[in-house]
């Protein structure tokens, strides 16, 4: 049995993770999924379907059932469970530690023996007490900025997570370069990947001005501040296009700002977050091109391969990008996207208006495109793969005689 921690459910910015979780389980692995915190949006939570049962931790005033579970957890293994919260007391405050002992108890009751986190942070600190008080083994998938800013706890979670899954070549390398000690067998790529088969192409973009699409969060290291520049550049030069920005975040005021200053407001469109539905139906009005020029952030965050451009791409809709972290292993300039320069606004503009004078050249990196996804980004084909290696972990953790290697308390067998 696998067991999963959400940070929050539903949240926007994690639909990958649900996707996950519940191809997984259409696969046949049994996973218990436990949220730290929830949120009641009826349209995001309808996208994120799991294909299964999510355990919510209790909310206040329903703390009494999170000190009983700890308490069941604190009892089998004092020693233990007291060093487990000093050590996330480091990290986390006392109240997540507790809940980190109810789930130990939830997950012992369930008979999960391998957990499998998303980032490296708060869940993942999660784990780790969960490890260090009930002796429940997990693994990591690393992403972006919990790699490239991390938490000061990430020495010790790489140290004793049982694996560590990175979304790109480019994670595996920077690993690799930062953190030698824990390489070795411990390191896997693993990319992320899209449905097939679930999203036709959209029509061709309207005769009057160009069409540009991003869906990102609005943070600095998206870029849009950039695009947003280059779309002004090509008003100058008189050329008809209108931006859509799809996706919230703290830049969103700041982005707004820069749009009316740049004399672009009319043409730059800031809709906040949208569901996978109005997503779908912002395509079939037509996209000319999606454009996301992911940049290095001041503070050193960047993107890992931003999930929005594998959909776009299976879309069959051209994209325009950098060659920021692992983007390079999903897009290849000239062959099913283009690659400029981060934070070339010039660059980005060029870029975009080759696309605007040649539909032909758009018809054919959007063909491109979707045969890269195809080729190594669908969703089912990489989930396989990580469940081929979650399911030979798990056998790693049972004994030659095919018992468990957790006694009956559920600490780890002598």
């Amino acid at each position: 049995m696998l067991g999963t921690i959400l940070r929050y459910y539903p949240t926007y910015s994690e639909t990958f993770v649900y996707r996950e979780i519940a191809e997984l389980r259409r696969q046949g692995m049994a996973v218990t999924a436990i949220t730290m915190r929830h949120r009641w949006i009826r349209a995001l939570r309808a996208q994120s379907h799991l294909e299964g049962p999510l355990i919510e931790v209790p909310r206040v005033p329903l703390y009494l059932p999170i000190l009983w579970g700890a308490a069941r957890t604190f009892s089998r293994a004092p020693g233990l469970c007291a060093e487990a919260v000093r050590w996330g007391m480091r990290h986390l405050r006392f109240k997540e530690c507790l809940k980190a002992l109810w789930m130990a108890d939830r997950f012992r009751r369930a008979g999960v023996r391998l957990l499998h986190v998303h980032f490296a942070g708060e869940g993942a600190e999660v784990a780790e007490i969960i490890r260090r008080s009930a002796g429940i083994p997990y693994g990591i998938t690393v992403h972006a900025r919990d790699l490239f800013v991390p938490r000061a706890s990430v020495p010790d979670l790489f140290a004793q997570a049982r694996y560590l899954v990175c979304i790109s070549g480019y994670n595996q390398r920077w690993i690799e370069a930062h953190f030698p000690a824990v390489v070795a067998k411990k390191v896997h790529v693993r990319h992320l990947g899209v449905p097939a088969g679930d999203s036709a192409a959209p029509p061709p973009p309207p005769g009057s001005a160009f069409p540009i699409l991003a869906v990102s969060r609005l943070v600095e290291k998206k870029g849009i501040a950039v695009l947003i520049r280059a779309v002004a550049h090509l008003r100058g030069q008189g050329r008809q296009v209108r931006l859509t920005v799809a996706g919230d975040g703290p830049l969103r005021r700041d982005l707004q700002r820069l749009a009316e200053r740049l004399d672009t407001g009319p043409y730059v469109r800031l809709l906040g977050a949208r569901t996978q539905q109005q997503l779908d139906a912002i395509y079939q009005q037509g996209v000319g091109a999606f454009v996301l020029p992911c940049l290095v952030g001041t503070d050193g965050d960047r993107d890992g391969i931003p999930v929005a451009l594998m959909e776009a791409m299976t879309r069959e809709v051209p994209v325009v990008t950098t060659g920021v972290s692992g983007i390079p292993e999903l897009v290849t300039d000239g062959e099913n996207g283009l690659l400029v320069p981060p934070g070339d606004v010039h660059a980005l503009a060029d870029a975009m208006a080759s696309l605007m004078d040649d539909p032909g050249r758009c018809r054919t990196l959007g063909r491109a495109a979707r045969a890269r996804i195809d080729e190594a980004f669908r969703l089912d084909k990489n989930v396989a793969e990580l469940r081929h290696l979650i399911e030979r972990v798990l056998l790693e953790e049972t004994d030659p005689d095919g018992g468990s290697c957790m006694d009956s308390t559920g600490m780890p067998g002598k």
